[in-house]
């Protein structure tokens, strides 16, 4: 009853971009197409890989390894920052090693699955920006486990845990001078319950209660000061946590398709950009509640439409800005699509997004301006030679909508990409 299994996945990325920054109002009516930051660009040269073996020793044991490693060169070049000709060239370096080992054991019977097991992240960050070297690291240790449980009648019982300890490394240069960060450990912990009932009828009810947390990304702790052109980090930077509830189900009805799900979610120490500090900073708590629905109607044989909504309500709760909404957050999110199928291999699929208004990103008094909401429309054609092999084209935004798709702050505004 034994088998083995295994895989291994490589992938490769090397590209180049502009950096053509933000414009003011004044700018984004003259032309919303120009640059005032022409001249700034970046490279990046990446390497993922995957690795995994499976053996199974019985009907109920099995265990898994599964290990990754990636390879990150980030170069990028300002020659200006905040509009303006060129200025100064600053030149930031930055490679990323990421190593990462998960060993679990699964038990498996009619009625249970129990998995438990170990992962392991080594996360390195060298850089140097401008002159000034930097260095950090953080390596974390995590056991995790989780439980499946048929009670039978449609009735699932799901468990799991997750603990993890963090240790965080590294120093920076400025003018020469070199600081070392006091090495940090931080402990975390996760865990979920959740039960589904599933009915005759194809139909489920479902609900979960969680406690999660994340890190800071190595990316997120560096702060780089343009004004000073130096770069540093923020010790100070919390991990976010919080706790979410939700409730939701789904129904078949012959060729209509159904589903909604309500959660409250509050968070702690959530991590968001602040433009003015160049720095990602904590918030104190914030709350979400919200709602998805998404309908699904076959209507022939060769033609389906879909409906998806999303609904938050966001809200920063106590400290300076107690009452306010979380920026960047739209409070209503509405896709219609519509599918036709001529013949078996032809996919046509006509959509259009509607994306609601938005508080301006560190706007957290929301005090500026909102960011007008907006439609796009898009299209795409997909032809299947084979089960393995397909072509697609797709036109997003495709009558060229004009709009603003994120900014921080009354005169730092990108404009969203056309046609």
């Amino acid at each position: 009853n034994g088998w083995v299994s295994a895989y291994l996945s490589v992938s490769g990325v090397e590209s180049e971009y502009g950096l053509p920054g933000p414009l003011s109002r004044a700018e984004l009516a003259d032309d919303r197409k120009q640059s005032t930051e022409f001249a700034n660009f970046g490279e990046e040269e990446a390497i993922y890989s995957r690795a995994g073996i499976g053996l199974c020793f019985n009907d109920e044991f099995s265990f898994g390894l599964d290990a990754g490693y990636t390879s990150r060169d980030l170069y990028t070049v300002f020659y200006s920052y905040g509009g303006g000709a060129p200025a100064f060239p600053f030149e930031i370096e930055q490679d990323y090693e990421i190593l990462s080992v998960s060993p679990t054991v699964t038990y498996q019977n009619d009625r249970l699955t129990a998995l438990v097991g170990l992962d392991y992240y080594d996360d390195h960050v060298g850089a140097e920006f401008g002159a000034d070297p930097v260095e950090y690291e953080r390596q974390t240790l995590a056991a995790f486990s989780s439980l499946k449980y048929d009670a039978g009648e449609g009735l699932i019982l799901t468990a799991s845990l997750r603990c993890e300890r963090a240790r965080t490394d590294g120093s920076y240069t400025v003018v020469g001078a070199v600081n070392e960060l006091d090495a940090l450990t931080e402990d975390q912990y996760a865990w979920s319950l959740g039960v589904i009932k599933a009915f005759e009828q194809n139909g489920r009810l479902y609900g979960s209660v969680r406690r999660f947390y994340r890190y800071a990304a190595t990316d997120e702790v560096t702060v780089v000061d343009f004004n000073s052109s130096t770069a540093s980090f923020n010790p100070d930077l919390d991990t976010e946590w919080g706790h979410e509830l939700e409730l939701g189900g789904d129904w078949a009805f012959d060729s209509l398709v159904v589903g909604a799900r309500i959660y409250h979610q509050w968070m702690n120490d959530e991590i968001i950009y602040s433009p003015s500090s160049f720095s990602n900073v904590n918030l104190d708590e914030t709350s979400r509640f919200g709602t998805d629905l998404f309908v699904t109607y076959a209507l022939t044989e060769k033609l389906n439409a879909n409906v998806n909504y999303t609904y938050v309500s966001t809200e920063i709760v106590g400290g300076t800005f107690d009452g306010s909404e979380v920026p960047l957050v739209p409070e209503h999110k509405l896709r219609v699509a519509m599918e036709y199928r001529p013949s078996d291999p032809v996919r046509i699929l006509l959509g259009a997004s509607y994306t609601d208004t938005v508080y301006v990103g560190s706007d957290f008094d929301n005090a500026s301006s909102e960011l007008n909401n907006y439609v796009l429309v898009d299209l795409s054609f997909r032809y299947a030679f084979s089960e393995d092999v397909s072509v697609f084209v797709t036109v997003d935004n495709l009558f060229d909508k004009e709009y603003v798709s994120t900014a921080f702050g009354p005169d730092a505004l990108y404009p969203g990409v056309g046609r």
